[in-house]
């Protein structure tokens, strides 16, 4: 468990920590702050755009699967990074993610991207088939063309520095990436029916949204 509070309350943070104790011919799953080892990890509210290493200690060699129960967190976007096989796992897509491991501690395998607007300087929009509107400077809009995989991308001018787009399907599978540096982008999905998250991101805002592929 991670859990965020005011870095004001500095003094409650490690109190708050929970080390983890250990149950034998069991999956574990903890992190670490030195040789502690947590299963409750307190961190400032500073650090809600952060990455931490997640520690698994396994009984056997089989497939495992890590499960996200519950984020209370607005606009986070939860990422577990697999160093082995080198793959990016949106959970705030699919909360489940199925690997396979050998037996013993895997201490940098796995690592927890946490990326949330809340507290931070930057800015999170959202929309989800055009029903809401937003006010923020970054608005890139998107036009679907009928039923088909074709969008168009246009941003307003001055463009803004890195940009880029990411698409993902409902399996939290990354479909399309690419930087964005014209105002207008032509771009079509192959992948056919579905439901498809598509994120544009810059160094300061964070776009999101929703489409159906029918």
């Amino acid at each position: 468990m991670i859990v965020f509070m005011d870095q004001h309350l500095n003094g409650l943070l490690d109190e708050f920590d929970s080390e983890k104790m250990m149950v034998p011919d069991y999956p574990q799953l903890y992190t670490s702050i030195g040789s502690s080892k947590l299963v409750i990890n307190a961190l400032p509210l500073s650090k809600l755009r952060t990455i931490i290493p997640v520690s698994v200690n396994l009984p056997c060699s089989k497939t495992y699967q890590l499960k996200l129960d519950e984020v209370n967190l607005d606009n986070a976007m939860l990422t577990l990074e697999d160093r082995q096989e080198n793959i990016f796992h949106y959970l705030s897509i699919n909360p489940c993610y199925t690997f396979y491991a050998t037996d013993g501690l895997i201490d940098d395998r796995f690592f927890l991207h946490i990326n949330s607007s809340f507290g931070n300087t930057a800015s999170t929009s959202n929309a989800e088939n055009d029903s809401s509107e937003d006010t923020s400077l970054f608005q890139p809009l998107i036009t679907q063309y009928g039923l088909s995989g074709e969008l168009l991308i246009e941003l307003k001018e001055p463009l803004p520095s890195a940009c880029h787009i990411r698409i993902l399907d409902m399996n939290a599978k990354l479909v399309y990436f690419s930087a964005l540096n014209k105002p207008k982008t032509l771009l079509y999905l192959s992948e056919g029916k579905g439901i498809y998250y598509i994120t544009i991101d810059n160094s300061h805002t964070v776009f999101r949204k929703k489409i159906a592929i029918l």
